[in-house]
């Protein structure tokens, strides 16, 4: 048989009594050879969905009543001597016109670890044919995910000061992983923030500041959850909750004024509800002078909007705002009701994220 042929031999024949004539049997023979191996032509992996997908060709597909077909298409590991990878590939598209096959492999089925595959296809002719496919690294566990402050493990009892301390830790064994979601939830006025992030490197991360009130009252707790994945889309999803302060937290006592929008003044010429600021040290510890950047935070269940120093906002409104420092010497700046007529109670809180 000469190799790249391809041939079908259907012959018949009879076999005679010499002394009865009306009996005989006839006998037919079929025989077929092919030596057109298939051939791999090419591949596509899906990312999302980890389905590699396998394009194969076989020359005569369907020839002599379908005796010439693909039966079978496999992966191997060349690093392991071409040993079989153990995942089934499912055909999923045949046309006989152009032998043209589809097959799927889903390669979260492939047990865990690392392998340097080659794609395989056979025919029923015991011909086949290959095509180096790619290193690939196959894992199935989700990374893990470790939630700190202070280098200590953050429970319900522990007090947070400042957010930007917290430290996110991510290990995966096999591939890469990266955050995919941060969010905040409770505190006293229940809360629900979407929280961005630094990638501090080496796969660890801090949650980037956010507007919330602390934890001031029994009860008031956050809950921090973080979702993780790795290269092969593996999903962890893990939770902490904890108290919250803001770092350098000033305290203001309950501060009295008239329903009205405007800095009303005593006898003296003193403004009725104001906020002092003394001396204020960065943290090289020199004093803090001229215009600062702040931003101005009122509570969403407050029962009317705040003023300060001349920036109003609403429930559940943050707006910027610049309180001047001078040259660091104690100043005093108003505060009172944006709307009048409106009672009630109405907690806001100023944030400098950082002293200049």
């Amino acid at each position: 048989m000469i190799n790249g042929t391809t041939g079908y031999l259907h012959s018949g024949y009879e076999v005679r009594s010499t002394t009865e004539a009306t009996f005989f049997a006839p006998i037919w023979e079929n025989i077929a050879w092919h030596t057109l191996g298939p051939s791999v032509t090419g591949f596509d992996y899906n990312e999302t969905t980890n389905i590699l997908q396998v394009y194969v060709n076989q020359p005569g597909d369907g020839s002599y009543f379908d005796h010439v077909y693909v039966n079978r298409v496999w992966l191997s590991d060349k690093n392991r001597n071409n040993a079989e990878i153990s995942v089934t590939g499912k055909q999923t598209g045949r046309n006989m016109a152009s032998g043209n096959y589809t097959y799927e492999f889903n390669m979260k089925e492939v047990p865990e670890g690392s392998y340097n595959v080659v794609i395989n296809a056979q025919d029923t002719f015991n011909n086949t044919g290959n095509l180096p496919y790619q290193t690939v690294v196959v894992d199935n566990t989700a990374p893990s995910v470790s939630i700190s402050y202070e280098g200590k493990p953050i429970s319900k009892n522990v007090t947070v000061y400042g957010l930007e301390n917290v430290r996110i830790q991510l290990t995966d064994a096999l591939t890469k992983p990266s955050l995919s979601r941060m969010t905040l939830r409770g505190g006293p006025v229940s809360d629900a923030v979407e929280l961005s992030w630094v990638n501090l490197g080496n796969n660890l991360y801090a949650p980037n500041y956010p507007k919330i009130f602390p934890s001031l009252n029994e009860g008031e707790t956050y809950t921090l959850t973080v979702q993780a994945k790795d290269e092969m889309n593996n999903v962890k999803e893990s939770s902490v909750e904890f108290n919250y302060l803001p770092n350098n937290l000033v305290r203001l006592e309950n501060l009295k004024t008239l329903a009205v929008n405007a800095s009303l003044k005593t006898s003296d010429n003193t403004a009725l509800a104001v906020l002092y600021a003394s001396q204020l040290r960065k943290k090289d510890g020199s004093i803090a002078t001229g215009l600062q950047d702040a931003v101005l935070t009122v509570r969403k269940d407050a029962a009317f909007g705040v003023t300060v120093n001349g920036v109003s906002a609403m429930p559940g409104e943050s707006k910027e705002l610049q309180l001047d420092l001078g040259l660091g010497d104690s100043r005093s700046f108003p505060i009172f009701p944006a709307v009048s007529g409106l009672t009630g109670r109405s907690e806001f809180m100023i944030n400098i994220e950082e002293l200049k």
